[in-house]
């Protein structure tokens, strides 16, 4: 062969290996991409929500355990369908059950409360490392809140009650709730849902501290809970004004509508959680 068919063939040789290797960059290139998904705006206009990979970046605290309890699960929705209990498989990976004998009739009903919270919040709990522990016995006797032991909590001064003797707890790193004790325990309309609300506002980043948040706490709470036996509390408390806020947004339609004629700004916060995964309402500045 003379050196110029040797030139010849080599320059083929090199284009082909060229148009293979930039193919296969495209394809790896393309493969790693991941484009947020869209939704629907309350304007009917379409914008990006938040990935995973970015809500992990947001709660970069956490040490991502996902926990799953399929084991004992299934077992205790005995009482009621699947389907009509449970609407998220994320759910699944978030509750905690106790072993052993409990009223698995009331563990369903928590359980189909909760299921009202819709999916892109579940999913902000489950990558933040929270668990919702429904338990039988002591809050106290729970390892991550041992340390409150003999601790009054606030609001119970001089009524001799300690974290003990209370049915629930929410917040950062669980929430954990007695079954049989959802409905008006300790002046909340729903326990589960309303110790829920204190982790959401956990997950987006204490919103309930936010300046824009008291404003709209101290504007609306009157009009929404002057005639409550939580008002005291909700009044002192602007966390807690958010979580029984929370609560009626997702309990039902009855307390819902409430929310929106009483409490329009509080209730417009909520929708927006309830939408997307964006890290906070539109237009607030941390």
């Amino acid at each position: 062969m003379n050196d110029e068919y040797l030139l010849e063939i080599g320059a083929k040789q090199l284009k082909t290996g060229t148009l293979i290797v930039i193919i296969f960059s495209i394809l790896v290139f393309s493969s790693q991409l991941s484009f947020p998904p869209l939704t629907s705006g309350k304007d009917g206009y379409k914008k990006y929500i938040k990935t995973t990979s970015e809500i992990r970046a947001e709660c970069s605290y956490s040490d991502y355990e996902i926990w799953a309890h399929e084991d004992n699960f299934l077992d205790t929705l005995a009482a009621a369908p699947l389907a009509q209990l449970i609407n998220s498989k994320i759910l699944l990976k978030l509750v905690v059950l106790p072993s052993g004998e409990y009223d698995k009739d009331a563990a369903s009903r928590m359980i189909n409360n909760l299921s009202k919270i819709p999916d892109c919040i579940l999913d902000k709990l489950l990558i933040s490392g929270e668990k919702i522990k429904l338990i039988k016995g002591i809050l106290t006797d729970e390892p991550e809140y041992a340390y409150l032991k003999g601790v009054i909590p606030r609001g119970y001064e001089g009524t001799g009650m300690t974290w003990d003797d209370l049915s629930g707890l929410g917040g950062y790193p669980n929430v954990v709730v007695k079954i049989g004790y959802s409905e008006q325990t300790e002046g909340t309309i729903n326990l589960e849902l309303h110790e829920t609300g204190h982790a959401v506002d956990c997950v987006f980043n204490y919103m309930s501290k936010n300046d824009s948040f008291h404003k709209i706490w101290r504007e609306e709470v009157f009009n929404l809970f002057s005639d409550a036996s939580i008002f005291d509390y909700v009044n002192k408390y602007a966390d807690e004004y958010f979580a029984e806020s929370f609560v009626m947004y997702f309990y039902n339609c009855e307390l819902k509508e409430k929310l929106k004629e009483k409490a329009p700004s509080t209730y417009e916060l909520i929708s927006e959680l309830a939408s997307s995964f964006a890290p906070f309402p539109q237009g607030w500045k941390y």
